[in-house]
């Protein structure tokens, strides 16, 4: 399964896609979703280590916009193959 999250800050709208393709759209208001401080950034866990997924994450990527609909489904139709990464990329995993 390929899930995407995306946050718009100025919509204020977070959408899910699963394979490529979104399955819901909702409005959430974050006071400042990207003011890390001085903590770590993490995918899969948490800060006490206590919460951490019993799985395997694939292809992680961080961008500093939300991608358009059309992009997540272009990433996923490549199947990880990504000649270029979309504008905005900050880090990609494979």
């Amino acid at each position: 399964i390929d899930l995407v999250v995306t946050y718009d800050h100025v919509s204020k709208d977070v959408h899910l896609y699963t394979d490529g393709t979104i399955d819901a759209n909702f409005p959430v208001t974050l006071t400042d979703p990207l003011n890390l401080g001085s903590g770590d950034f993490r995918i899969g866990g948490d800060a006490y280590n206590d919460n951490d997924l019993e799985g395997r994450i694939d292809e992680a990527s961080v961008w500093t916009r939300a991608l358009s609909a059309a992009e997540v489904t272009a990433l996923y139709n490549a199947n990880g193959q990504i000649a270029s990464p979309p504008e905005g990329t900050v880090i990609m995993f494979e």
